[in-house]
Parts: C-alpha cells; structure tokens; sequence
C-alpha cells in the first residue's frame, strides 16, 4: 500500500511522512484538532493571521492552526515539551511565536515547523506580542528573576527591561506603530507602560480593584485598553499611557470578571467576554454597549462563561469554558452562526459506523464528553443529557449505528439511542472499575464489557444479562467474530481467552497467547474476512492467530516493527488490509497478511505525537487515526502492485 493525501487544501501541512522504497511523502486528508484548552477563572488568548483565514491557539503541548472556513483543515505544532499557554501569528503570517509552562518561547515557520530560534523568559509564558515590522516580540508571565522581556525575533536579544510587576503577568501587548510602546498588566493589579526601545518602565495605572486580565492597543495605535476581573474597562492614550476614560454601562454592563477582549478592525468597538457568560460588543467613543451575546439559554452552566473572544475581519469569536468556539451571529446574539465541538482533553475511546453515504466517528475523553463526528464535514455535535460522571473510559457502536454504549469511571455502563443524540436510561451498575466495551457485529443490541477485576460481561440494550465469565487477570480490550459466536478477551497478563457465545452464556474455549506473547494485551481485533484474530501488546508484538488451522499462531516472532507498545489494530472492510498504531507515534499500513513482506508494509511516521490511540479503515481506500495529541487524521490508502 501508499498512504497519500488526496485533499485539494493546500492551507493544511502535517510532519507526518511515509517511509517506503519509492520514498512517497504523505500528508493527513483531513486533520480533525482539539479545541482550545482553558482553565476556569482564567482567559485565553486567541489569535488570526493579518492575511487569510487562519488562527491558532493552545492545547495540551501543542499549537493548533485551523481554518476559520474550514475548521477540517488544521495543522499541529508539537516542540514543545510541556504544556503551552499562548501562539500569535507574526504580522505576515509567515511565523508563530508560541511560549509554554516552562518559559520558553519558540518562534517557528508556520509552513515548515522548523524553529528560528528558542528564548527562555522565567517560569511561564502567559502572553506573546510582535512588534508591527515583525522585528521585535514581548512575551509575559511569571518567574522569580523575571516576568517579561521584550527581544529581537531571530536572535533573542534583549532589548530593554519590561520590569515593575511583583506578581504574575497575564498579558502584554506591542504598539504595532513607532514610536513603538509595551503595556503589560498582572495579577498586583497593575497596568504597566514602557517606551523604547530599548524598553524602560515609564509609569504604572492601579485603578484596577482586581486583576486586569488582558490588554491591548487600538489597531491605529492611538489608544490602549485594559479590561479586568473587576468588571472595568479603562482607556488609556496608546502614545503616553495616561488614562483618558472608562467604558462602562450600569444597565448592560457585564456583572462578572471580563475575561479577554478584542478590537474591531476599524478600531472603533470592543468585542469582550466575561464569566457572567456573555459577550458584548462596546462602541468605544460613546461607551455604550451595540450588542450581547447570551450563551446557554435559560440554563446557562458554568461551562458557558466566556473565556476569550477574537474579532478577525467579517468573523467575530468567542470562546467557551467548554473549549466551545462561537461564530457570533450580531443580527441573532442569541444563537450563534456556527460553533465548533469537539476534545479540550485526551480521547479515551472510539467507535467508527461506516457508511455508504457517510462515516460517523463516536469519540469519548477524560473530561466525560461524547462528541459525534460526521466525518464528510468535520463537524463534532456534543451528546446532551446526563452522562458519566467522571471520565469516559470507552464507546461502542451498533453495527447499524441504532445504539452507543459508553463505560465510564463511575463503574457505569450506558446505552444509548443515538438517534437521540443524549445519554439514554439503561444504566448498569458494573461492580468495577470498566476497561473496555465493544458491540457484537450482527446483534444490534448485544455488548460486551470488560473491567479491572476480570469480570466479562455481555449486556443487552434493555440492560438485560447475557453472560458471564471472569479472566485470570484484567480484562484490558475484547472483540466479536464477525459472526457473533466468539468473543475474544485480551488481558492484562499477557492471555488472549477465547469464549464461545450462545444462549446466554460465556464458556472458555481457548487460551491462546500463554508463552506467546511478550506484553499485556492492548487491541484486539478479528478480521473483516473471519480468516484471522489480531492481537497487539505492550512488547511490540503483534499475534496474528489462523482460526481455520486450530488457533495457530502465524507470527511467532511477533512483527515487531513497532519500536514501542502497539497500541491499536484494524481490518480493512475486506479484510485485504491491516492498520497497526503504537506509542512510537507511527501507523504502519500491512499488505500481506500472509507472508507479511516487508515490501507489501508501509509506515506512516510520527502520524501521532505523543503516540497512537486508535486506527481503523473508513474503507479499503482510507484510513483514520486518532492519538494522544488529541487529533483526529484521515489518510488515503493506495495499492501496491
């Protein structure tokens, strides 16, 4: 096989590259990202190229850049080795500065990845800004000897002192015009001023009653504006710093902390946000307010506070507790235009329905989030309803798509219509903590869970029981036959137990990898043909067992061409082709599922950062993957002769 893109977006790259005889490069199809990660009581900070549709934003270790027309179309930074805080574009969209925990910023290609250059600042980069040339950044946060520094963009140096805070700084901004200006504010309450470069301190505004969150300067540079935790708006003169006035409004005033803000491109109003879980639009002359955005209907939860907000040409964002992104609609502030669902945290668990018209991808986190992917969009829909309560460990589907099983760290297993797009009322208490769960492949209603204590359980879509049986250890992953009649059970103590299915009982009918294999067991799958059963362990070692010939193990030196835990393994609908994912971040694509020819196999490296979670073939022609770096990637398969 060839992995290759088919995608005609050229506004989409990936590091990811295919290692073969003809040395063919691949890019993802499609590249589905998390949403921004946020922290309550906190907001973030979004940005948008000057030119373009892009923006970017932090999750987890990594920079998200997506399209705002076309949010399939993303792209991932990975360099960094701790969490990031914050990304801005350079102002000719060629660069990104991006700082992390640690206080390092990195300042790289948008296009290539490759870094120009690393600048420690202290503990933690909060805030980024570039100079209007592109020439000169400052960056803000915490640390012990300093908080912020303002540097030339390709060589680090300093250029000044950004000094005066005595606590954190939460943000900073760059005068785009000379004569250049900084302004920073932070959690002493303070909003700073600096002239330069080089930068020196000039003087410091503390009308603020509690934090000032974010600043920024008017995009003709006139003006300055801090906006705070205490609810105000202050206007300062963007040349010299001095206060020349407040925006505020009794009546449709926010009555929360005001998160973040941006300008309009005309620079005549504000568009802010607040943990009172609004955003509103500000004329700035007058200060009254033109518009507010209400979010969560007559129910709003905490997840509805307003975290951030971006104003990029004709689009107008904000941005959610949830990681919910909102197109604001200003003709109807009471529902947005288009929001984006998806992952702020790691994806658990997936369950793909293929479809002749269409595939639907389930997807379950740690943050106890199902999200439902139609895949010919990109678009994620959030299931409603009360859920786990907790963490979701996995999901299951029907093979007609009728019925979702979820199994959740509260020991619940849930099963769901999913035409109804909410968590259902079948729920089942599971005496344990559950590892797995998977749904037979000809009874719609019929799933098998497994948990920590061994215990193997084969549930209805009544909730009613349909057998029992306990594993020597923990139960770990567990898969039907294509024909319901066996169910295969991969366990933590390196066995694959294979159990007969038939009216209402479980009975052992095999152990099949004892001696065999060189890990416990992480995926487990039986072929699309019936000619095989597949199992992946924690030692690289992938058992493919010949059930027409007794069980007999067909690699016994175990394939391992994975260098670290393979951690997922698919059939293609045909069963022609297999998918392998593992920890050492690479997807490898098999052939010859005979012979297994190292000419017939294809690797798709560093497909995951962080490693791979889940693989499976939307056809014979493509195959989907999702990893620890929280995306979700498509990528054309191609046969070779």
């Amino acid at each position: 096989v060839l992995l290759h893109s088919s995608s005609s977006s050229s506004s989409s790259t990936s590091s990811s590259s295919i290692m073969s005889s003809d040395s063919s490069i691949a890019v993802a199809k499609s590249m589905l990202t998390p949403l921004p990660q946020t922290e309550r009581g906190f907001g973030i900070h979004l940005d948008a190229t000057k030119k373009g549709d892009r923006i970017c934003y932090a999750n987890g270790n990594h920079v998200i850049v997506r399209s705002l027309e076309d949010p399939s179309q993303g792209d991932v930074f990975a360099e960094h080795k701790c969490r990031v805080h914050v990304a801005r574009f350079s102002p000719n969209g060629e660069w990104i500065a991006s700082g992390d925990e640690r206080g390092r910023v990195m300042v790289w290609a948008v296009k290539s990845k490759i870094v120009k250059i690393t600048v420690p600042i202290g503990r933690k980069v909060l805030d980024i800004s570039w100079s209007g040339d592109g020439k000169r950044i400052v960056a803000a946060g915490d640390g012990a000897e300093q908080r912020a520094k303002a540097f030339s963009w390709d060589s680090g140096n300093n250029l000044g002192q950004v000094a005066g805070h005595s606590k954190t700084i939460l943000s900073c901004d760059f005068k785009k015009q000379r004569p250049f200006r900084v302004a920073t504010c932070a959690e002493d309450q303070q909003v700073n001023f600096y002239t330069g470069p080089p930068f020196k301190f000039t003087s410091s505004f503390k009308g603020h009653s509690r934090w000032p969150n974010c600043v920024r300067f008017s995009p003709d540079g006139s003006k300055l504006i801090s906006v705070g935790a205490d609810s105000k708006i202050f206007v300062f003169d963007g040349k010299t710093g001095e206060k020349t006035g407040e925006i505020e409004s009794k009546d449709d005033g926010h009555k929360g902390n005001i998160s973040s803000f941006s300008w309009s491109p005309d620079g005549k109003q504000i568009l802010t946000s607040s943990l009172d879980k609004t955003a509103k639009i500000w004329n700035v002359e007058d200060g009254t307010v033109a518009q507010t955005f209400r979010f969560g209907g007559d129910k709003p939860q905490i997840e509805d506070q307003q975290v951030s907000t971006l104003w990029h040409k004709d689009y107008l964002l904000s941005v959610s507790l949830s990681g919910q992104i909102n197109y604001l609609d200003v003709a109807n502030p009471d529902k947005p235009k288009r929001v984006i669902q998806g992952h702020q945290a790691d994806i658990n668990g997936a369950a793909l329905i293929r479809n002749a018209d269409n595939n639907t991808l389930f997807t379950v986190c740690s943050q106890g989030r199902l999200s439902e992917w139609d895949l010919s969009t990109g678009n994620a829909t959030w299931w409603g309803g009360v859920g786990h309560k907790g963490p979701i460990a996995d999901v299951a589907a029907a093979h007609d798509g009728s019925l979702i099983a979820t199994v959740g760290l509260d020991d619940t297993l849930i099963i769901s219509e999913s035409k109804e797009q909410e968590f259902g009322n079948v729920r089942i208490a599971l005496g344990g903590q559950p590892t797995s769960v998977t749904a037979a492949n000809k009874e719609a209603g019929l799933f098998a869970v497994t948990t920590t204590k061994g215990a193997v359980r084969l549930v209805r879509a009544d909730g009613s029981d349909a057998g029992q049986a306990t594993v020597s250890d923990k139960g770990t992953c567990s898969a039907f036959s294509q024909d319901d009649s066996l169910l295969a059970v991969g366990t933590a103590d390196r066995q694959v137990v294979l159990f007969s299915v038939a009216d209402g009982k479980l009975e052992e009918k095999a152990k099949m990898a004892e001696g065999k294999v060189k890990g416990a067991i992480c995926s487990i799958h039986f072929s699309s043909d019936g000619k095989w059963l597949v199992s992946t362990d924690k030692g690289r070692f992938i058992a493919v067992w010949d059930l027409a010939n007794g069980y007999e193990l067909k690699t016994p030196y175990g394939l391992t061409y994975h260098n670290a835990q393979v951690t997922a393994s698919a059939s293609s609908p045909s069963g022609a082709l297999m998918a392998t994912g593992a920890q050492d971040q690479n997807v490898i694509v098999w052939q010859d599922l005979v012979k297994f020819k190292a000419s017939k196999r294809q690797t798709l490296e560093v497909a995951h950062t962080l490693g791979v979670s889940f693989v499976a073939f939307l056809s014979d022609d493509e195959v989907i993957s999702i990893g620890k770096d929280r995306v979700i990637k498509t990528w054309a398969v191609v046969m070779k002769e």
